[in-house]
């Protein structure tokens, strides 16, 4: 809320509180679809740690996630603003004026909540990824659907750790040699999109 005075910002404030007042009732109703976990399921899962952002072709980049203290890497395709976004927490730098992220988490903040975790939850077989935010409010568990471009730059900000589902990296995961692999294909190529062989696990 830099640049606001204090009427904007109290202003700014009161919006989140209604916003989230008005949400609290249907939390049951997300919950039974799934979108938010009251008591979120525990998965085997291993911690992972974003070794880069790469570009695979055209407007086309790869967050590349690797298992912290391994060599398996799983790499999710993202659009450039998302990847943008990650390459400068990456870096270190500071926003002129606060992004969406910033402003999620200045929500979950204001109403006393924090980020524990983030975790990739789940693989398509056409490399569609999924993630689940784990939130810590009032001593109370969380878990909430979300992207994994979105989770991942939330977990930056945060330096809330990143975890993958053990079948994610059974289904996705690839050496650093397959990803460079993918990087000289797309170089040559307009079409298609990489795609990224799974070695044995």
């Amino acid at each position: 809320m830099a640049g606001m005075n204090r009427w904007q910002r109290v202003t700014a404030s009161m919006v989140v509180v209604s916003a989230a007042a008005a949400l609290a009732p249907a939390l049951p109703l997300l919950a039974a679809h799934r979108q938010v976990e009251v008591t979120p399921r525990e998965e085997p899962a291993t911690e992972m740690v974003v070794e880069d952002v790469v570009e695979v072709g055209g407007q086309r980049h790869a967050v590349v996630l690797k298992v912290k203290d391994g060599d398996i890497r799983i790499p999710i395709l993202v659009g450039a603003v998302e990847a943008a976004s990650i390459e400068a927490r990456l870096r270190g730098e500071a926003a002129p004026r606060p992004r969406t992220h910033d402003l999620m988490l200045h929500a979950i903040r204001l109403l006393g909540g924090r980020l524990d975790r983030v975790l990739i939850s789940e693989v398509t077989p056409d490399r569609i990824y999924y993630g689940r935010l784990s939130l810590v409010a009032e001593g109370h568990a969380l878990s909430l659907d979300a992207r994994p471009s979105d989770s991942i730059a939330l977990a930056l900000q945060e330096r809330a750790p990143i975890f993958a589902a053990r079948k994610v990296l059974a289904a996705a995961g690839v050496t650093k040699a397959d990803v460079r692999r993918a990087q000289e294909e797309a170089s040559h190529a307009v079409e298609p999109a990489p795609a990224f062989e799974t070695p044995a696990l």
